[in-house]
């Protein structure tokens, strides 16, 4: 079984794969956190995006996704 990189509760953003999928395109400068994670290899963690205007969460699977880091200021 494959260990899972992040846990509910992360802060993330799309990582640079995750932005160059055409599916992607609403999220590319939102920040998520990760609401489940399930044991679909598939796509395996459940998003909620933060500033969205799509109100229901996605699944995504673990490329496309990235530790949020915070603003340099």
């Amino acid at each position: 079984m494959k260990k899972n990189k992040f846990k509910m509760g992360d802060l993330i953003t799309l990582s640079a794969a995750g932005r160059n999928l055409s599916s992607n395109w609403a999220h590319k400068k939102d920040m998520g956190i990760i609401v489940q994670i399930s044991s679909n290899y598939e796509n395996p963690y459940q998003i909620r995006w933060i500033h969205s205007k799509w109100q229901r969460a996605a699944w995504y699977k673990q490329y496309e996704l990235k530790f949020a880091k915070p603003d340099k200021k």
